[in-house]
């Protein structure tokens, strides 16, 4: 019957188990209570060892648990030498700790029973203590007790000195406050103004009051009264009178002889708008560019540190088998591209493949590839920026491009990788769906585009219908003069004004087939022709926009 091997791991448990048990043993006995044996241990380990005899069963004991753990000390060659050095540095030190060279040269029979070395101890020293003295000696074997640290626990000296230090500065250095304490602070700080404010506005108060009771004292009661009825009378007259007019409130659309288009309520009148009806904006200026915060999306990084990017994907393609030239790179707000140029044999779909590597390689959260940049013999490799700017309207509305765009209805999109302002006309585009998930940037995007519009138009060559059900994004436009009707907050009424611009439109479809203009530019054009016989009048474009389309489209479906 074959014998079963005793696997390692066994043995391994095993010999730990005997370590642990000669070190107990060894521990008890040089207390005094392990009989007779336990005495000559006792009296032979003290002499040859001194008081170094107590790292014995500490040693035997720690090597018992590592192999245990299997993780403390990996045993092999260079970790028994390392345990050798420590024992006998630490046997050599303990001697040195008080030993002067004199009494140990005439009195060495005695340090032979008495000192705390031991034999071992006097043995490792004599050498030492004759050629380097004392402190010599000391320096020498605090060397070598070092180096048997190392060797047996596998550490790093620096490693150890680093974590030392950072621990040494932790305990000097203020804690930095948590999100929910600096916004605790922040929360005092307020309260802590606005007392202030309070305790300001009372003194004011008080001083006010003082002076208006001594000149109420000097009026009659019964005349302030009458005075305090009369104007609470005429103000409720006039709420009540706002009230009706907002709630009897109809658009109306009359071409004249044109087709009779349906009567529709969006939300209030058409002359409760800010714009009146007979108001010319043929003098109109655009609002001020102070209006807009200013800034610059520049984001600076050095030449040297994007040679090292630059450096990095070429070396990282490179480990690949994918030859590429570094041609150039173009820093934008959010986004660093660097152009390559592979080589001729190199199949594109190799480098878009390698996506995550090159993110790995170069500890960025997310790499695009672009392959080939549109227009060139190029791959663009684009690395979002460790600090990115926010892009601001001001300094897209102000720029060369926007201003020399010949678009009549332009919209600011941004800038692009390289850091241009990116301009495109919504007349190419007459139907534009913005979608994305909360937080991505719509609502953003919805309000650069008619900032940009309002820029560059007049009420007169456009007017806005905007359909806000949440009434948060769009009310902030209440009232500026290029809106159609005031903003439609009314699901039932959003549906109205819906029908009302698919009306329109087809009305308008109409009226540019009648005159043979593709456009409403064309048509307008036609129509300035005519302008001096008064056949006809110029015609605005209407932008609708609308918020929560999905509300809508449920309306219409119900409906």
């Amino acid at each position: 019957m074959a014998r079963k091997k005793i696997s390692k791991k066994i043995k391994q448990e095993i010999w730990a188990v005997i370590s642990i048990a000669l070190g107990v043993l060894i521990m008890l006995a040089l207390a005094g209570s392990l009989g007779v044996a336990g005495e000559w241990i006792n009296l032979f380990s003290l002499r040859l060892f001194g008081l170094g005899v107590w790292i014995f069963p500490i040693v035997l004991i720690s090597i018992g648990i590592a192999l245990l753990l299997n993780s403390f000390i990996k045993f092999s060659k260079s970790s028994i030498l390392g345990i050798l050095l420590l024992f006998f540095s630490i046997q050599a030190l303990l001697q040195l700790s008080n030993l002067e060279i004199s009494s140990f040269v005439n009195n060495s029979v005695n340090a032979l029973h008495f000192e705390r070395g031991g034999i071992f101890g006097v043995s490792t020293t004599l050498l030492f203590l004759m050629f380097f003295g004392t402190l010599g000696s000391k320096i020498i074997f605090t060397t070598f007790f070092l180096i048997g640290f190392l060797i047996t626990f596998q550490l790093s000296l620096t490693g150890i000195l680093f974590t030392l230090w950072v621990g040494i500065v932790a305990l000097f250095t203020p804690k930095p406050l948590t999100k929910l304490e600096l916004k605790l602070k922040a929360k005092e700080v307020k309260l802590q103004e606005k007392l202030k404010k309070q305790a300001v506005a009372l003194e004011i108060r008080r001083g006010v009051s003082e002076n208006q009771n001594a000149e109420l004292q000097n009026l009659e009661p019964q005349k302030n009264q009458e005075e305090l009825l009369e104007k609470s009378k005429i103000l409720q007259e006039n709420i009540n009178k706002k009230q009706n007019d907002k709630n009897s409130g109809v658009f109306e659309i009359n071409r004249g002889k044109e087709e009779e288009v349906p009567v529709v309520k969006i939300e209030e009148s058409k002359k409760s708008c800010s714009r009146p009806e007979n108001q010319s904006f043929s003098q109109w200026i655009p609002p001020s560019l102070s209006l807009l915060k200013k800034g610059s999306s520049v984001v600076h990084v050095s030449d040297k540190e994007l040679r090292k990017i630059g450096a990095k994907i070429v070396e990282k393609l490179g480990h690949f088998k994918i030859g590429v030239e570094m041609k150039s790179a173009f820093v934008g707000p959010t986004v660093t591209q660097f152009a390559l140029k592979p080589d001729e044999t190199v199949k594109l779909s190799k480098i878009t493949g390698l996506k995550n590597e090159l993110a790995l390689a170069l500890s960025a959260e997310n790499v695009r590839i672009e392959a080939p940049i549109v227009g060139k013999n190029l791959v663009g490799i684009e690395i979002p920026n460790r600090e990115r700017s926010t892009v601001l309207m001001r300094e897209i509305i102000n720029s060369k491009k926007f201003l020399k765009h010949k678009g009549d209805l332009r919209l600011c999109l941004g800038k692009d990788v390289s850091g241009e302002a990116q301009i495109e006309a919504l007349e190419d585009m007459p139907h534009l769906l913005i979608a994305g998930a909360t937080g991505s940037g719509k609502s953003v995007g919805m309000n650069s585009f008619i900032i940009s519009m309002l820029y560059k138009n007049s009420p007169s060559d456009l007017r806005f219908i905007m359909v806000d059900p949440k009434r948060v994004e769009l009310m902030p436009y209440e009232g500026i003069p290029h809106l159609l009707t005031p903003v439609i907050t009314d699901d039932s009424k959003a549906l109205s004004a819906l029908r009302w611009s698919v009306a329109e439109m087809m009305r308008r479809l109409d009226d540019f087939s009648k005159v043979g203009a593709r456009n409403i530019k064309e048509y307008n054009e036609v129509m300035l022709s005519r302008a001096a016989k008064q056949e006809a009048e110029k015609q605005e474009k209407i932008e609708k926009i609308e918020k929560e389309l999905r509300k809508s489209l449920e309306e219409k479906l119900k409906s």
